[in-house]
């Protein structure tokens, strides 16, 4: 979070905060993971945002009014399809590929690619399919601005971002996401004093029926633990323990009852 507002001037902690978790999902979701395309991404990013102040464009979007190179061919098109997200998703045309890229219903409701959930997701989407890691990788920052602007505008502020950007180094890699199916390992705490860790073994015999096994985790390692055995019996009360003592019927597997 830290290095998010060093990276974006003027960006406000909570902010950053908020943002963060949805703009990593999102370059993860679109390969944009390694050091040269994430300082391209946040130097672009941030001067088409203003440091991810502005999640929607501020002019109205009249401008792009009967835009049918942007797709822009029904009235109210140009307020419609205005510029929104961090990168400014802009026209019909570009919104309906990203609905449909997405499973988005970006058409029906346009401001939803300024909510920061999807504002993130629309941006990396339209970055990687505009080709933009393939020019981060160069670093080159002419070329990037080229493919996101169509022209130069910015480009001093841009060049200034991304120097500013790689002197950061390492700092701004994301945290390795975790493979296909791993879990976060759960924090177990220390067991009150006087308490015996015990570990449990369930299995079942040929015939069907179960046995348990209790078994009282020794003191040191290495050393074997007290355990305790019992097997379900055919008439369905459990016996084991000690040699010739029964055990009575346990409520639920795991759940001891009267002994």
């Amino acid at each position: 979070m830290d290095t998010l507002q060093r990276a974006m001037p003027g960006l406000s902690r909570s902010t950053a905060q908020s943002y963060l978790p949805h703009m990593e999902k999102a370059m993860i979701e679109h390969g944009i993971t390694t050091l040269p395309r994430i300082q391209m991404w946040l130097a672009q990013v941030g001067h088409e945002s203003l440091s991810l102040r502005y999640m929607e464009e501020i002019a109205s979007g009249q401008a792009y009014e009967g835009r049918r190179d942007l797709g822009n061919v029904q009235p109210g098109d140009g307020r419609r399809f205005k510029g929104r997200g961090p990168i400014q998703l802009t026209g019909r045309h570009n919104y309906t590929a990203a609905a449909k890229a997405l499973n988005l219903p970006l058409v029906e409701n346009p401001a939803m690619a300024a909510e920061p959930k999807h504002a993130f997701r629309v941006s990396a989407w339209w970055w990687t399919t505009h080709g933009l890691n393939p020019i981060s990788d160069r670093g080159d920052v002419i070329g990037a601005t080229r493919r996101i602007n169509g022209g130069l505008n910015g480009l001093s502020d841009r060049q200034s971002r991304f120097a500013r950007i790689r002197q950061l180094g390492n700092a701004v890699l994301l945290e390795a996401p975790p493979e296909p199916g791993e879990r976060p390992q759960p924090v177990i705490p220390p067991l009150p004093k006087g308490v015996i860790p015990v570990a449990i073994a369930l299995g079942v015999m040929k015939d069907g029926r179960f046995e348990v096994f209790v078994e009282a985790q020794p003191a040191k390692a290495g050393e074997a633990g007290q355990v305790f055995h019992a097997w379900q019996a055919r008439d369905g009360g459990w016996a084991g323990a000690e040699p010739g003592k029964r055990v009575a019927k346990w409520e639920s597997m795991g759940t001891p009852g009267k002994q």
